[in-house]
């Protein structure tokens, strides 16, 4: 739920909280006798340390979880482009001509496989966070190229996966998906382990002699295999029929100890979806997480604040803070008693000019 980050700096921030205490309750110790000793405490006050330790630790874990959540939308595109990113996805499209000559997809069954690609791509990266993620693109047909390395912009991922020509740059005519998950392999290799998510896109592919795929680097965590087209019923491209082969692609999955997920009519479940570590936090989860965020600084803030003021009301015995009370109205009383004392009556003061002139 809370990141380990946070709770690494809320545990540091308690802990320099608790060496405070520490040191306080050390040089306090030398004049307890002379200050406290005629005023007995409640046995809850010596829990007053821990509790401003526990109150400064959720107050910084909730203050740094309120911004995590709430402070990123604020990032430009220049802060975000500078930030080191530690979450990649590399999409390996299909571009063989079956994919934008067939209109077989999509829920009427009237758009071309590639743009049924396009919209469910695009409804999947709309959920990234753009501040930890970068994007790379890979076109495969019967070889495999680079094509977007690690970008943020989704304007250039979106334009590449529907409307670049990109099958010009091969030669065909079979369908290699291996060559395109080497590829993405060869890209993922550098990164750092279970950082990347490898999505395959295609209406499946054809046996290659002498293609082999090999075992993923640790980059690659999760594989998601997504098919187009109508698996059903074939339509023609050239000299041959094509249909989505949810043979090959299943085989692909397994091959690399992914998921299959036929999207030709529907968009990718969202189980599969939570399932991807590269997708953000879900709205619903971000708000959850806001509000514990919030709650944290309400009792952290109630702790720090609070404390004093009980040991100022409520640290010493009842009975302790009636005598006192009673004891400091019956100063006040002596004093006003004593003031009134010493106060001359002025009208008992007579004027000695005034009986010099009644005797005369």
């Amino acid at each position: 739920m809370f990141e380990t980050a946070h709770i690494l700096i809320a545990a540091s921030a308690a802990g320099a909280c608790a060496l405070a205490e520490w040191l306080h309750a050390r040089r306090a110790a030398k004049v307890d006798v002379l200050a406290f000793s005629a005023t007995p405490r409640r046995a809850w006050v010596s829990a007053a340390p821990a509790l401003r330790v526990i109150g400064c630790g959720v107050l910084m874990l909730g203050l740094l979880t309120v911004l995590a959540t709430d402070g990123q939308s604020t990032a430009s595109a220049d802060t975000t482009a500078k930030r080191p990113a530690d979450k990649h996805v590399v999409i390996a499209m299909d571009v063989s001509p079956s994919m934008f000559l067939i209109k077989d997809a999509g829920p009427s069954g009237k758009q071309s496989r590639r743009e049924r690609a396009r919209d469910v791509l695009s409804s999947t990266l709309r959920r990234l966070d753009l501040s930890r993620t970068r994007v790379s693109v890979v076109a495969f047909w019967d070889s495999a190229k680079p094509v977007v390395i690690d970008t943020f912009d989704m304007n250039i991922v979106t334009n590449v996966i529907g409307d670049l020509p990109l099958h010009y740059a091969f030669k065909g005519p079979k369908t290699d998906l291996n060559a395109g998950v080497r590829e993405a392999a060869r890209l993922a290799t550098p990164w750092n382990a279970g950082s990347t998510t490898l999505i395959v896109v295609s209406d499946g592919g054809d046996s290659v002699a002498g293609s082999a795929l090999s075992s993923l680097p640790a980059a690659i965590s999760d594989v998601l295999v997504v098919g187009v087209g109508d698996p059903f019923r074939s339509s023609p491209v050239g000299q041959s029929m094509s249909r989505q082969d949810r043979e090959s692609l299943n085989t692909l999955a397994v091959r690399t100890r992914g998921q299959y997920v036929d999207a030709n009519s529907r968009h990718l479940p969202t189980d599969t979806l939570s399932s991807l570590r590269m997708l953000m936090m879900a709205e619903q989860d971000k708000l959850a997480l806001r509000t514990i965020g919030l709650i944290c600084c309400g009792v952290g803030g109630v702790l720090l604040a609070g404390v004093p003021a009980a040991l100022a009301l409520f640290g010493s015995a009842q009975s302790v803070r009636t005598r006192a009370g009673r004891r400091g109205r019956g100063s006040s009383n002596v004093m006003n008693n004593a003031r009134a004392t010493q106060e001359p009556d002025v009208m008992a003061i007579r004027d000695p000019r005034a009986d010099v002139a009644a005797a005369s």
